[in-house]
């Protein structure tokens, strides 16, 4: 049943199926990692003497990092501004509307080819990327001008790359939402629109007789009846009747 699907289904929707599986992971990997922003910067303490550390944070934990023992510590955030908690609460429904994109994407592709279902998937696409990467504009925004404010600190502390950078986390999620919008959100449409009936696919039933079942119409034929055959009228009577029964002149058969 799901081989029959999967054949049936259009290269579109098998494309756009594998490519939001890779956004999923993609968007996981980059929504886990508390690596959205680094700030490197090193403190003099003495004319000569410096000291390398660095900071960096994600959406969950925010971790201070020593260069010098080489040992980071890591925190989960709290006390955030509003716009932070929006940030998160964007980026996890979008997560979980591609959950249910990818579902909903397998289940078209080897269960059941229907338009409805395919509009919905596409619905939910579409509003999980718009939230990845609305999330992500919002916390660029904000973030770059808060390093901005770290050129107020202290001479003893100088940053490195221009008082910190996005990293490659926040990389992987604006990926994602660009990848929902601009590469599965027209594969699923042109699905959408392809000439496939809305079928689901149940077993066959198989007939093991190598002639057609009683009463099967082929065509125009007529309907297959019982008719009685006599093989004896072409090839004589049966072996054992002829043994036990002979026939005199008159006709009238007798026992031997």
């Amino acid at each position: 049943m799901a081989n029959r699907a999967f054949s049936s289904s259009s290269c579109s929707l098998k494309a756009a199926s594998v490519i939001l599986l890779a956004v999923l992971i993609l968007h996981i990997i980059g929504f886990s990692l508390p690596r959205w922003v680094t700030v490197e910067f090193n403190i003099s303490r003495y004319e000569t003497v410096r000291t390398g550390g660095g900071y960096h944070a994600g959406l969950w934990q925010h971790c201070s990092c020593a260069s010098v023992l080489d040992v980071c510590l890591c925190f989960s955030r709290t006390n955030d501004p509003a716009w932070f908690k929006m940030v998160q609460v964007a980026e996890t429904l979008g997560l979980i509307g591609l959950i249910i994109s990818v579902f909903l994407s397998l289940a078209l592709m080897c269960y059941k080819q229907n338009k409805n279902y395919k509009i919905t998937n596409l619905i939910i696409m579409l509003i999980s990327g718009a939230l990845l990467l609305i999330g992500v504009i919002v916390f660029g925004i904000k973030t770059k001008e808060g390093l901005k404010e770290l050129k107020n600190y202290p001479g003893a502390v100088e940053f490195k790359e221009g008082y910190g950078e996005l990293t490659y986390a926040f990389v992987l999620c604006t990926v994602a939402g660009c990848i929902c919008i601009v590469v599965c959100a027209p594969l699923f449409l042109r699905d959408m629109y392809t000439n496939t009936s809305e079928t689901s696919h149940d077993a066959s039933v198989h007939y093991t007789a190598q002639s057609p079942p009683q009463g099967y119409v082929q065509g125009d034929q007529q309907p297959v009846q019982n008719v009685p055959t006599h093989p004896q009228a072409q090839y004589g009577p049966p072996l054992g009747y002829a043994q036990y029964y002979q026939q005199d002149n008159s006709g009238i058969p007798y026992k031997a």
